[in-house]
């Protein structure tokens, strides 16, 4: 079973964009979308979001995706959210957000793995003066990821990125879910 890192894929599709002051009218002083894994439901309220190009971008053709990523969040569209959420949803929770007046929701990966998962010999952290900057790298042990956890934090990252496993991986693709990326070197930025 392979591990992938999740990367929106911006050279071919539009990214998910929610502006802070959008967020801090919204939401004011409860607003904390740190990557913990815990629960955002009780203080979050749905907010407006958008797409927009990369520049690298302006001047090919990108379409708007099923599935994309805002701060180490899915975004997904009604398809994306139809086909994935009977698979994820004991791994976290839906928060909605609107897009030029189309639902969409940010799913918020609440499943973090026990740190035995990670093969700490061969992964490695990048601290300055204490404080965690990135992974240099990262394995895991498999055989100790769960084949149900589809999408997974990891307290070795800060719970900074979302990973997923061969078979959610498989389901994206069969349904045809559009803009992800499965990078398969987990310390690639």
């Amino acid at each position: 079973m392979s591990i992938y890192k999740l990367k929106g894929d911006i050279k071919n599709y539009w990214t998910f964009f929610i502006d802070a002051t959008e967020i801090a009218m919204k939401m004011g002083d409860n607003f904390d979308l740190d990557y913990d894994g815990k629960s955002k439901l009780s203080w979050w309220k749905p907010v407006d979001g958008s797409f927009h190009q990369e520049d690298e971008n302006k001047t090919k053709k990108v379409a708007i995706p099923d599935i994309d990523i805002w701060s180490s969040n899915l975004v997904l569209n009604e398809k994306a959210k139809e086909v994935l959420l009977p698979y994820i949803e004991s791994l976290g929770e839906l928060l909605p957000v609107n897009c030029e007046g189309i639902s969409y929701n940010l799913f918020n990966t609440m499943n973090v793995i026990d740190d035995s998962a990670v093969d700490k010999e061969n992964s490695q952290r990048i601290e300055e003066q204490g404080i965690f900057m990135g992974i240099e790298s990262l394995q895991f042990f498999e055989d100790k990821v769960s084949e149900k956890s589809y999408l997974f934090r990891t307290s070795f990252d800060n719970y900074v990125d979302v990973y997923c496993n061969e078979s959610f991986k498989e389901i994206v693709e069969k349904a045809r879910l559009k803009g992800l990326c499965f990078e398969a070197e987990l310390d690639k930025y």
